[in-house]
């Protein structure tokens, strides 16, 4: 009778147990589906082209105007790429790239060279991801493509004109959506900074803004920059060191910027 009773004492708790287990599995079960939903619920939905999602899911906006009316040597564009390389290693997942490009026949195309949102390059869930997927996804997709364009267009040539004005007012424009007033912003200008054009020349001697202000060319090319950040890489040019200097900076692009609702935040010097 003992034996029969310690029988079923030791089948109760083996039930016991099983049960236990299987609630146990039912719950992590239950976790893990809940966890792979909130991370499929969570994904952004992006462009197959241009990477990008929804603009109320952009991280932040860079546009990269490139100056291509005087020669870039072979240093400085050496600088430039190393520049661009730790840029990209620095993006925000979701951030929007867009790149122009200064020279004579931009004024009246202004448009991208290339357009691309950043992917990511790291797994989010090792459940939904796999990580050579995604690292493979942002070389070819986005790191590549991204590479080749700046590479090809930081070359410089030889212009009679060079419309910076009319670049910024065009990458403003096209680079930062309306309505996006909370979104960070940054636009990096690789130039020499010295626009010129029949409308207004900075061939000359103390530059300053107000003289630009007061024209009638003003009007044509003043332009909406409310709470973009501008970086410049100054591309130095030979015989032209009397006018690449701090009163071009301080006398004429800071005011010039902080007029559009900009700030000048930093100037890199590109010499060689």
């Amino acid at each position: 009778m003992a034996d029969f009773f310690d029988d079923d004492k030791i089948a109760f708790k083996k039930n016991i147990i099983g049960a236990i287990i299987l609630v146990a599995i039912i719950i992590a079960g239950g976790f893990i589906g809940y966890y792979n939903y909130k991370v499929r619920s969570s994904r952004v939905s992006i462009d197959k082209t241009t990477l990008c999602p929804s603009e109320d899911k952009i991280s932040r906006y860079t546009a990269i105007l490139v100056d291509v009316t005087n020669n870039i040597n072979h240093t400085q564009k050496e600088y430039l790429n190393k520049y661009f390389e730790n840029l990209k290693l620095n993006l925000l997942e979701h951030e929007k790239i867009t790149i122009f490009v200064v020279n004579n026949e931009s004024v009246n195309n202004i448009k991208p060279e290339l357009t691309l949102c950043n992917p990511g390059n790291q797994i989010k869930s090792q459940f939904t991801e796999n990580e050579g997927i995604v690292l493979k996804r942002w070389e070819d997709k986005f790191n590549k493509p991204l590479s080749k364009t700046f590479d090809e267009i930081v070359t410089g040539g030889e212009s009679d004109v060079s419309p910076i004005f009319e670049m910024i007012q065009g990458a403003s424009i096209n680079g930062f959506p309306q309505n996006t007033k909370d979104t960070p912003k940054r636009l990096y200008i690789i130039s020499d900074m010295l626009h010129h054009t029949e409308g207004f020349s900075l061939y000359k001697q103390n530059p300053s803004f107000s003289d630009l202000k007061a024209s009638p060319y003003y009007q044509h090319i003043k332009t909406n920059m409310d709470n973009v950040e501008v970086i410049i890489l100054l591309i130095y040019r030979n015989g032209f060191e009397k006018l690449q200097n701090k009163t071009l900076i301080r006398n004429f692009w800071e005011p010039y910027f902080r007029e559009q609702g900009a700030r000048l935040v930093e100037v890199n010097a590109v010499e060689g």
